[in-house]
C-alpha cells in the first residue's frame, strides 16, 4: 500500500486552488517536490512559505529540505514518508506538551 494514494498526487499549475480542495477533503499534509530543487531549492522554498501561509494547520514538508539526492524517486519517497508521519508526530508532540504542562513539568 502506497503512503500517498493516487488520487491524492497532484501536479499543480500557476494558480491553482488544488491545495484548499485537498485541505477541504481532509488532507493534513503537502508535500512538495520539484524535479531539480535538489540544485536549487528557490521554488520549493517559495511554494512551501505560500502554501503554509495560506494554510497555517497543514503540515508542509519540501524535498530540499531532507534530501539533496539527484534522483527525483528517492526524495519523493523521503518527502512523501515525511508527510505521512509529520502530522501524526506533531499531534503526539502536541498531545505530550499538554500533559506535561498538566504536570506543572515546565516550572
Amino acid at each position: 500500500m502506497p503512503l500517498i494514494e493516487r488520487a491524492r498526487r497532484y501536479e499543480i499549475r500557476e494558480r491553482k486552488g488544488i491545495v484548499a480542495e485537498a485541505v477541504k477533503d481532509g488532507v493534513e499534509a503537502a508535500a512538495i517536490l520539484f524535479l531539480h530543487s535538489y540544485r536549487n531549492p528557490a521554488h520549493e522554498q517559495r511554494v512551501k512559505k505560500i502554501v503554509a501561509a495560506g494554510h497555517p494547520g497543514l503540515f508542509v514538508t519540501a524535498s530540499h529540505e531532507l534530501s539533496q539526492e539527484y534522483r527525483e524517486f528517492l526524495r519523493t519517497s523521503t518527502v512523501a514518508a515525511n508527510a505521512y508521519v509529520g502530522p501524526r508526530v506533531r499531534r503526539y508532540l502536541g498531545e505530550m506538551q499538554g500533559y506535561l504542562r498538566e504536570a506543572d513539568f515546565f516550572r
